[in-house]
């Protein structure tokens, strides 16, 4: 440990270096041909000052080129900066444009100008969906730092920079080294310092000490607390001591990245940063970590996450085909206590599916195993909503027990009846039947009558929904095919913007799981011909 007298000429030492580079008097030109006007002091470093600066080459009138320039006193940092700088292409990482000797022997750097500030003022802790968003991206301009042979060394929130759009960016490589430059023993902040580097100072950084920083800082993040405390003193108790952070509150699986990522023995760390970007994401889309070995009920609980729309869909299509029978029998029914009794027995048929899917569920929980059965019209839920749970494949693409796309039309258009007549239109199911109804519509080319479904889906229940919520995102997707199917069957001047807009939802909808429903009907229809080369669309693509 240091002694107060050794910490304290440390601080004597860095405050000479910030006085020996004196500010400039602003505004003044600086560089080869006077190329960089330096407008404002914006940050001052231990051995640096950075400006806000326009390149005078670049500039247009009225648009001038603003970079952030930095004049610092140490030639060598300057140098190794700039190389990492230029060696690196990366969006998540700050570019380096230019560097040099200024006339009074100060060397400089010139950046990227980043005009959103540092991740230093956060309002902790945050939302999880934004700090795993935002950790997965600095994760991977690490990992773009890590492939061209460089270290960062003082990964930070005060060290990543966001730009206008929240985009963030690695920046401030003044305790890093490219491996072909010696390995200098270098400083960092401490609070995000591996626990190897802590304990013995002389410690070169590591890639495997900048992912113990990004997952302290997705720790910090989280929680709003420093995982190993807030001095020195501290910290290196903790981690001799062989303290493990508190995570309350964000999840098992996040707890479970957060603690490999922040482990002391090295050989348990992630083996790069790109593999903890990775589970990032795909805590991001509800997919299991395999190596944490999830259990089935946890596996299954991250799948119905991943499809609510789906796995409700299923559920519609269940009292479709179940109910089909009791609806018939009712409409032939002269009165109202016969329409009655047949809803009430149609009801009771719904309610032992129930049964048997619960059952179901214990049984497979209990023995891992999941049998066949038999596939008629009384097991129809039971089978199909485990196959697409279990196999994680469409149920409304898989041939044998489905009705065909003109019976699940007519089946839906009754089941809408049926909720009109007895003044229940816009609830939950009927909104649903209403979304597949338009989705079957567009499947087999008529755009009308799927804008209608549409419509009707967005004023009952399911328009109320957050946009986030995936099915507002399928129903939003859904209007913009029909959008598009209208312009191209008469010939509008908006198909090129729209064909492009489908191709971007498609991309998205194909991330997020490249079965989706949406996904696949938006590449069918993206697949069709020109209207003027062929006739009426058709060959679907399955249900929603």
């Amino acid at each position: 440990m240091r002694s107060e007298s050794e910490v304290f000429a440390s601080v004597l030492i860095d405050l000479a270096e910030s006085v020996r580079i004196a500010p400039r008097i602003l505004p003044e030109t600086v560089g080869p041909g006077g190329r960089y006007r330096l407008e404002e002091l914006v940050g001052i470093g231990h051995d640096s000052h950075v400006y806000r600066a326009i390149d005078l080459h670049l500039s247009k009138p009225d648009v001038p080129a603003l970079v952030a320039l930095k004049i610092r006193s140490s030639q060598s940092c300057c140098r190794i900066e700039a190389i990492i700088g230029r060696s690196v292409s990366c969006e998540y990482v700050v570019r380096t444009l230019d560097h040099g000797v200024l006339e009074d022997g100060a060397t400089y750097i010139v950046q990227e100008w980043i005009s959103g500030g540092d991740l230093g003022d956060l309002v902790l802790p945050m939302p999880r969906r934004e700090a795993v968003g935002l950790v997965s991206a600095i994760a991977r301009g690490v990992q773009a730092l890590h492939t061209a042979g460089n270290i960062h060394g003082d990964l930070k929130p005060a060290n990543i920079l966001r730009d206008a759009s929240g985009v963030p960016k690695v920046a401030d490589f003044d305790m890093a080294r490219a491996s072909d430059l010696g390995d200098e023993s270098r400083g960092g902040n401490v609070a995000f310092m591996a626990p190897e580097r802590v304990l013995k100072p002389e410690t070169p950084p590591s890639p495997s000490g900048d992912i113990f920083a990004l997952g302290c800082m997705l720790s910090y993040f989280l929680t709003g607390d420093l995982p190993f405390g807030q001095d020195f003193k501290t910290i290196e108790e903790n981690h001799r001591g062989g303290f493990e952070p508190t995570l309350r509150g964000v999840g098992k699986d996040l707890e479970s990245i957060c603690r490999r990522a922040m482990s002391r023995d090295i050989q348990a760390r992630y083996t790069s940063a790109e593999m903890l970007a990775n589970d990032l994401d795909r805590w991001g889309a509800h997919l299991p970590l395999e190596w944490t070995q999830p259990s089935v009920g946890r596996k299954m609980a991250l799948l119905c996450r991943r499809h609510p729309l789906r796995v409700g869909l299923l559920v519609v299509l269940a009292v479709a085909v179940i109910a089909a029978g009791g609806w018939a029998r009712a409409s032939a029914m002269r009165d109202l206590d016969a329409r009655q009794q047949a809803i009430a027995i149609a009801e009771a048929e719904i309610e032992a599916q129930n049964m048997k899917a619960r059952e179901t569920i214990k049984s497979f929980v209990n023995s891992g195993a999941f049998g066949n059965g038999v596939r008629n019209g009384a097991s129809v839920f039971e089978t199909l909503a485990w196959v697409e749970m279990l196999a994680d494949t469409s149920v409304l693409g898989v041939e044998g027990p489905l009705l065909a796309r003109e019976e699940r039309i007519s089946n839906l258009l009754r089941v809408r009846g049926e909720f009109a007549s007895t003044h229940q239109s816009g609830g939950l199911t009927d909104s649903m039947a209403a979304y597949s109804l338009a989705y079957c519509f567009l499947d087999d080319g008529q755009s009308e009558e799927a804008a209608e479904q549409l419509a009707a889906a967005r004023g009952g229940v399911l328009g109320s929904l957050p946009e986030t919520d995936d099915a507002r995102r399928s129903m939003d997707a859904l209007g913009v095919l029909i959008e598009y199917e209208r312009a191209r069957l008469s010939g509008g001047p908006r198909v090129s913007e729209l064909r492009k807009e489908l191709g971007r939802l498609r991309r998205e909808f194909v991330w997020i799981d490249s079965k989706h429903s949406v996904g696949r009907l938006l590449q069918a229809v993206l697949d069709r011909e020109p209207a003027e080369n062929r006739g009426r669309p058709g060959g679907g693509t399955g249900s929603p």
